[in-house]
């Protein structure tokens, strides 16, 4: 991504969330005036969601805009009355001010800062696709948060970029297919909050949305080993979890038994230790075996159901995950997109069945 702060400009485009809360749109413009000092025209773009439910005076966003700028802007209002028009309007506002205004990209600026969670994602997703690189949110310190924007000193503001897709980076999305994607950032973001909010297990949630988001890029970028080991590290931290907490599930020495000859830090040790634990459920799960020698209630093994198939899968995931951590002359044909695609797909079925396993929570 180019220096979005170094462009020479003459003509500057602004779209821009119509924040309500006044202090936060007044430092964007002032930021925004702050590195683009010497633009000789300017327009701002300022989306408005139309709310008859409340009562509340909106900011005059124009104003603050002529109060900052010099000369004052042209000022576009584009107004939203339902959440459901937005992704609509602001293609449509894009594709006017390129197709129809002789506009290019570098003349397009996009804030992040203000609007909701959903307008930012929107409008980072858009800017991708259509190739419009000048994102960019602002930063005040934090010790001005509640000073009146006029009353911010500027070297306290700063522009930060955010930086997008290139085309070529795209063109490797779109062949793991973009909805593929979101999914994966969906199906992480639940886990996690599940995580913070209800789970037993002691992972932490931020470190693991970290890891999830990194191994994604690996794949992203075609890089399908660093993908595949990234994933193994990854489940041997979620199955060491599961084991210690089913410690408590069987009764003292038991577990020993269970462990014999399986213990070890590697993916493949800890997902036979998970198969073995399994094998004792579904015995107790079986009417016709099932005695008082069992190790655990018949109740336990049933609530224990949604995991029972985690540690046989582990099993095959790991067979993949050691070829491709060791060399070899053959070790390649463990190493392809689809052996990573199946390592992501296992940690996001393992993910799935943890939330639906009521003993965790």
């Amino acid at each position: 991504m180019k220096d979005i702060i170094s462009i020479d400009l003459e003509v500057q485009h602004i779209i821009i969330f119509g924040n309500r809360k006044k202090d936060t749109f007044g430092n964007t413009i002032r930021a925004i005036k702050k590195k683009w000092p010497d633009v000789s025209e300017r327009h701002l773009h300022v989306f408005e969601m139309l709310d008859s439910n409340t009562q509340e005076e909106l900011p005059d966003w124009n104003q603050i805009g002529r109060d900052v700028f010099s000369p004052p802007p042209f000022y576009h209002n584009v107004p939203i009355r339902e959440h459901t028009e937005l992704p609509k309007l602001l293609a449509k506002v894009l594709n006017d001010l390129i197709a129809r205004s002789n506009i290019t990209a570098n003349n397009l600026f996009i804030d992040l800062t203000n609007g909701t969670k959903t307008w930012s994602e929107l409008v980072y997703l858009t800017c991708t696709l259509m190739q419009l690189h000048n994102l960019f949110r602002v930063k005040v310190t934090s010790k001005y948060f509640n000073t009146p924007y006029s009353q911010v000193p500027l070297e306290e503001i700063d522009i930060i970029e955010e930086p997008t897709l290139e085309r070529y980076q795209l063109k490797e999305l779109s062949r793991s297919v973009f909805s593929e994607y979101i999914f994966f950032l969906e199906e992480g973001y639940k886990f996690t909050e599940w995580l913070d909010h209800k789970s037993k297990l002691k992972i932490s949630a931020s470190s693991l949305k970290k890891d999830l988001r990194a191994l994604f890029v690996h794949f992203i970028q075609g890089n399908h080993t660093d993908c595949i080991v990234h994933s193994g590290k990854v489940l041997e931290l979620i199955l060491g979890q599961i084991i210690e907490f089913l410690e408590n599930f069987f009764p003292s020495g038991v577990w020993g038994k269970i462990t014999k000859n399986t213990k070890g830090r590697e993916l493949g040790k800890k997902a036979e230790v998970l198969s073995q634990a399994s094998r004792e459920f579904e015995s107790c799960l079986s009417k016709s075996t099932y005695s008082n020698n069992n190790l655990v209630s018949q109740e336990d093994a049933k609530r224990m159901i949604p995991i029972l198939p985690i540690g046989y899968y582990c099993k095959a995931l790991s067979r993949i995950r050691n070829f491709s951590a060791h060399s070899g002359d053959r070790n390649h044909l463990l190493q392809s997109e689809i052996d990573a695609r199946q390592m992501i797909h296992g940690i996001l079925y393992i993910l799935g069945k943890l939330q639906e396993c009521e003993v965790f929570e």
